[in-house]
């Protein structure tokens, strides 16, 4: 069955939407298996993240069964997944090459409007990321959830005199994903679920974008790059462990 904000009356904007289980705060370990992305060449793989992730309740408190969460679906809290992930990305990155990359140092992001995530890093460069796409399906017994979400990417770089950015570019990306649920919490598997397995597909756009939408590439068979050719893939198993609910 396909969770939609069309369906779900009162949540506003739609965003891509998880199972109920997700809700709460997990030990997340990524490993880049596979990669032709520009950021991971000259780079062995694979490579091992760790860092954590936060789901939250969409509009769990406003809903009409007095803020009870078991039927709300959940939402990334995209600015906490963001930063903790790109910190772990970060220390690992740094270790492995001469480059470096910089911390970040604000991030916007509200359930209110969940599609749109707009970041600072501390060399003065900033990233606008910007879901317009997306969709979210979940097996019938709820063990298994798949989503996909297109982002336009909007990246300013530092301006050589630290003060007004550069040139901004603007290119596509996609991110497919499915997820397993794992452990629970009792013998009878009716308590919380400790455990989610996930694989993540990660298709970036090379090159700047002028006229082109970013949003309609080949995968939907409408203007944007047109050759496979033209995307990076980067392939990542994750292991979720549940911290907190």
């Amino acid at each position: 069955r396909i969770i939609s904000a069309k369906n779900i009356p009162g949540l506003g904007p739609p965003d891509v939407y998880y199972p109920a289980y997700f809700v709460g705060k997990w030990k997340v370990t990524r490993v880049i298996s596979n990669s032709d992305d520009k950021l991971w060449q000259g780079i062995n793989l694979p490579v091992k993240l760790e860092h954590e992730m936060r789901f939250v309740p969409y509009d769990a408190y406003n809903s009409e069964d007095g803020g009870n969460t078991n039927n709300v679906p959940a939402i990334a809290d995209r600015a906490f997944n963001e930063r903790s992930y790109y910190d772990a990305l970060s220390s690992a990155y740094n270790g492995l090459t001469s480059k470096s990359l910089p911390s970040i140092q604000t991030s916007d992001w509200t359930p209110a409007n969940p599609n749109v995530l707009s970041l600072t890093f501390a060399d003065g460069s900033s990233k606008e990321i910007k879901v317009t796409k997306r969709s979210s399906d979940v097996s019938k017994d709820g063990s298994t959830a798949y989503n996909s979400e297109f982002r336009r990417i909007t990246s300013v770089p530092a301006s050589p005199s630290g003060s007004v950015g550069g040139i901004p570019s603007i290119f596509g990306s996609r991110i497919l994903s499915k997820w397993k649920k794992g452990a629970v919490s009792n013998n009878e598997g009716n308590g919380d679920v400790n455990l989610i397995e996930g694989i993540e597909i990660l298709y970036n756009e090379v090159g700047k974008l002028g006229d082109n939408d970013p949003l309609r590439p080949s995968f939907y068979g409408n203007s944007g790059s047109k050759d496979l050719a033209d995307w990076r893939i980067t392939k990542t198993n994750i292991l979720m462990e549940r911290i907190s609910g």
